[in-house]
């Protein structure tokens, strides 16, 4: 391997700022939920919204800087094993993105993810003092302790102040003429009755599986505490830290993070002590993985499915993962692509519609193909490996700078917190909340990592860093293991802390300040061209489509609703959701009850446009079709007066639904949908083949309502079984 070393003796202020940052940038990931995607429900669209897909890609190009930044002041080196493993990634992700459905979704999810891996690549190959890497233990303790008290907040109080503001929300709607008893009112009141703790980020489970490495790391330092040369008012702090971070685990209502927590306590408990060579362990600790996840597969083809609820959703997700494998087995679908696939072979006992297998492996190969799935497995590999080398390096062997051990310490104590209000918009854009933020982040923040902080220097004998070095590996160790039903690893927090906790991990096995080297002036134009590429396939792109999307939100007047909908449906040549976006606004003017007959025709012909638009750029997504199919619906209904108008639209609108039904064939009351227009076109034109179309889909309807749970609101309502009966009475034949 090839090393180009800085060339001063002693780490400088740029270096320390350099790696305080990046370090910062992955941390306040676990405080900022990522988000690539603008939908959300319509119920909720006058509510201040949090990130956006821009403040993600700045944020991505934020990291991308500083860790082409690091490359360059220290230059890099990386094993075989490495470039292998990072060369399959990458052109997984390359191959991915040019098969991919939605290409803006496969590029600014996966980019993401690569850069994100590349960070951590940069901060090992800094090779700071230890006494620096070490800090990367409270940075990661004080992020994850802020998202505790989050979470204990939320379902502590939060969930119910907003369950009441809900309510007067919901009378308001009501008032409007909205129907206030659609599913996904009902599904979004259960969630807020569960009060199931998710933090800052977007699902209890991710914020489980972050809490419970923090959890880990937290009963790493408070072993190593116990075994150095710390105060007897040290272990307090860890210890407290851990209490706080079981509570936020518990609060999630987790039970692949409680599970995991448990493990890991075990585990770690099994380790103390431990003598084995570091072979002996990694061989131990990936057969033990292997064999856990043979044993979910076994069982699962053995009884059709898991035991317990949880786990047998998850065995539905893999079983109907293998059928989107089966569609791009050398490719993949393309990053966050999964969702829509996954609706053509989602089992019929399945009621969730998921954008995630809930497997980190399938996930890879579902979405990047075998490329991703073998550069993912080798970065694990060598990762555990370098994580793993025995034993710990003790201090004597290193001479680290004097007087430099918190030089990152104050940019780490300032740079989260101005990053959070950078890339979150709170408080700036949330006012009202400004000391909230500053009690539930900010003073936990500081409070947890100077006091964490400042006991770091004492952790410096062998027997503390191989007790925190045990705390890491198995952190890591676990964090594999949750994500073998979880998905954390796949979005930017989870795998933006285990990075770290990585980093820290490889710094306490070999490594430190290597004085001597020179400048890389070939990482550093790299970096400017990789800024620039991701500056111009990401960044701006998604900066004119949120601009689009929100002049098309604040439109008024029907002139200013139809020139916003043709800038959003053109903002990004990558986007199938935005011109699908502007075909719905488009409907739902056409549909008001005050809308001329011949304004109502022009509406709905500039969406069929539109709604082609979105189809022409990811045609297996059903919500496309789906749009195809409501569109010529309504404009077979206003050519009432001409027959053969109407009877070619709806036979256009029948071929879009049969499209439709083909991408997503589970959903009961999409068939339903489907049937009305079947049904109109067998008593105009009495052609057999609608009526046919109409009694398979209407008998399958009732079919997939018997299979769902009594409480499931994929069930059809009282008032819809009522309309399945209306429409089969009307369809004759046998």
């Amino acid at each position: 391997m090839t090393r180009i070393i800085e060339r001063s003796s002693r780490p400088g202020w740029l270096v320390a700022a350099v790696f305080a940052l990046l370090a910062c940038s992955l941390a306040v990931r676990v405080l900022i939920t990522e988000t690539f995607d603008r939908a959300e429900p319509f119920f909720l669209r006058d509510v201040p919204s949090g990130p956006t897909p821009l403040t993600t890609a700045l944020l991505d190009l934020l990291v991308l800087i500083l860790a082409g930044t690091a490359l360059a002041l220290r230059g890099a080196w990386l094993s075989r094993g490495g470039c292998l493993a990072a060369g399959l990634l990458v052109l997984a992700f390359g191959v991915s993105v040019g098969f991919a459905g939605d290409r803006r979704l496969a590029l600014n999810g996966g980019s993401s993810l690569l850069i994100t891996l590349l960070a951590g690549w940069a901060l090992v190959n800094l090779r700071v003092p230890r006494a620096w890497t070490l800090l990367l233990v409270p940075l990661v303790l004080a992020v994850c302790a802020a998202d505790a008290v989050k979470c204990l907040g939320q379902s502590g109080y939060e969930f119910e102040m907003t369950r009441q503001q809900w309510e007067l929300h919901k009378q308001e709607l009501a008032a409007s003429g909205v129907d206030v008893a659609v599913p996904q009112m009902i599904d979004y009141e259960r969630r807020l009755a569960s009060a199931e703790a998710f933090g800052y980020q977007s699902h209890p489970n991710v914020a489980a599986a972050l809490l419970t490495i923090g959890l880990l790391l937290g009963l790493g330092a408070l072993l190593a505490s116990l075994s150095g040369t710390c105060g007897s008012g040290f272990p307090f702090v860890p210890g407290a830290v851990c209490l706080l971070l079981g509570g936020g685990i518990w609060s999630t209502g987790s039970l692949a993070g409680g599970a995991s927590a448990g493990l890991g306590v075990l585990l770690l408990a099994g380790l103390h002590g431990w003598r084995a060579s570091a072979a002996t362990t990694r061989r131990l600790l990936i057969a033990a993985y292997l064999a856990g996840f043979g044993l979910l597969l076994g069982l699962g083809l053995a009884r059709g499915g898991l035991p317990g609820a949880s786990l047998d959703f998850r065995w539905q997700y893999w079983t109907g993962a293998a059928g989107v494998v089966a569609e791009a087995p050398l490719t993949g679908v393309g990053r966050l692509n999964f969702g829509p696939r996954y609706l053509a072979h989602r089992p019929a006992a399945a009621t969730e519609a998921v954008a995630d297998p809930h497997n980190v492996w399938v996930a890879v190969l579902a979405e990047w193909g075998p490329l991703g799935l073998l550069g993912a497995g080798l970065l694990a590999w060598l990762t555990i490996a370098a994580l793993l080398r025995w034993p710990v390096v003790d201090d004597q062997h290193e001479e680290e700078p004097a007087g430099r051990s918190v030089g990152p310490l104050w940019w780490m104590l300032a740079g989260v917190p101005l990053l959070h209000v950078l890339f979150s918009g709170t408080p700036l854009l949330a006012p009202g909340v400004g000391l909230l933020w500053a009690i539930e982040l900010v003073v936990v923040f500081a409070g947890v990592f100077v006091l964490l902080a400042g006991g770091m220097p004492h952790l410096a004998g062998q027997r503390s860093r191989a007790a925190l070095g045990r705390g890491i590996v198995v952190a890591v160790w676990v964090n594999l293991v949750h994500n073998l039903v979880g998905f954390s690893l796949m979005t930017s927090g989870g795998l933006s802390l285990l990075v770290l906790a990585c980093v820290a991990g490889i710094a306490l096995r070999g490594g430190g300040w290597s004085p001597g080297g020179r400048f890389s002036p070939l990482f550093a134009g790299l970096t400017v061209l990789l800024a620039a590429v991701l500056l111009a396939v990401v960044v701006l792109p998604t900066a004119r489509s949120e601009r689009a999307y929100r002049a098309a939100r604040q439109a008024g007047q029907l002139e200013q609703v139809r020139a916003s909908a043709a800038a959003l449906a053109a903002a990004d040549p990558l986007d199938p959701r935005a011109p699908r976006t502007a075909a719905g606004q488009l409907v739902s003017l056409a549909l008001h009850p005050r809308a001329p007959a011949n304004l109502r025709v022009e509406l709905l012909r500039e969406a069929e446009g539109y709604a082609a638009r979105s189809v022409a750029r990811d045609p297996r997504n059903p919500a496309g079709s789906q749009m195809q199919a409501r569109i010529a619906f309504e404009l077979a209904r206003g050519a009432a007066d001409d027959v053969v108008a109407r009877r070619l639209r709806l036979q256009q609108a029948l071929g879009f639904w049969e499209q439709t039904i083909e991408r997503n064939p589970q959903a009961a009351r999409l068939r339903l949908e489907a049937a009305r227009t079947a049904v109109a076109l067998y008593r105009q034109q009495g052609t057999e083949r609608a009526g046919a179309l109409a009694r398979a889909w209407l008998s399958r309807a009732l079919e997939l309502h018997a299979l769902r749970d009594a409480a499931s609101t994929a069930r059809l309502t009282e008032a819809e079984l009522a309309e399945v009966a209306d429409l089969r009475a009307q369809v004759t034949g046998p």
